[in-house]
């Protein structure tokens, strides 16, 4: 984008422009979506992106570019399976991204501090700096979730306590509504990491958790079945 705002400055191309983001070609950005997120945030606001990745990674980047509000590029010249061992046509793809942008897909972003981060105090430093570079600017209630979930806590039987739960919701609450005002307020914020039937309804009653991100417990049904019956 530094080499196109530079080509518009000088009247070679002419705003807004259309930008492509490669992502996994030889020589160019790596195939991984702090790197893509990233890119799209450098994005002018006025400005067009599309994005594509190669092989397997083509129909993942094909959902990322749409959550990204951005457009989707498909096709042989990037990818030529349509599953393993099963070659595709350039209309098969086609049909498999369509259907892809057509499931109103949306994202869980997962925000949190590891255990020497809290530990110095780092938390909401840490889940500011990730809520910042994850979203892109098309966020909203319809298409974006956010899950506060602390790496410490995440299948170790550890939770933090209530009170610091609440805290960083509240912040993450706070933050939303700095970057993105009135429409963030719908915007769901979760609780993960070791969440079970002895805890689950005191931490869906604090203030600004609206859910909850659960992990090991879903795997087994008996304890799927007395989470659900809380709430039934």
């Amino acid at each position: 984008c530094i080499r196109d705002r530079q080509l518009v400055s000088e009247g070679l191309i002419t705003d807004p422009v259309m930008v492509q983001l490669c992502m996994n070609v030889p020589w160019g950005a790596p195939d991984d979506l702090n790197t893509f997120l990233a890119m799209v945030n450098n994005v002018p606001k006025n400005w067009v992106h599309s994005a594509f990745s190669l092989g397997r990674h083509q129909m993942p980047y094909v959902a990322a570019a749409t959550l990204s509000g951005g457009n989707v590029r498909v096709g042989l010249e990037d990818n030529l399976w349509l599953e393993k061992g099963v070659l595709a046509t350039n209309a098969q793809l086609v049909e498999k991204a369509v259907s892809i942008i057509k499931s109103a897909l949306q994202t869980i972003i997962c925000i949190g501090e590891t255990e020497e981060e809290k530990n110095m105090g780092l938390t909401n430093k840490i889940v500011c700096t990730q809520l910042e570079n994850s979203m892109p600017s098309v966020s909203d209630e319809n298409n974006t979730v956010i899950a506060y979930e602390p790496i410490w806590a995440i299948g170790t039987g550890l939770v933090p306590e209530y009170s610091d739960i609440e805290e960083v919701h509240d912040y993450i609450s706070k933050k939303l509504t700095d970057f993105y005002g009135k429409r963030s307020k719908k915007i769901r914020i979760l609780y993960g990491g070791s969440v079970n039937a002895k805890n689950v309804f005191s931490i869906l009653s604090l203030n600004n958790v609206n859910g909850a991100l659960i992990g090991g417990a879903s795997l087994k049904i008996k304890d799927m079945k007395s989470i659900l019956k809380q709430f039934i």
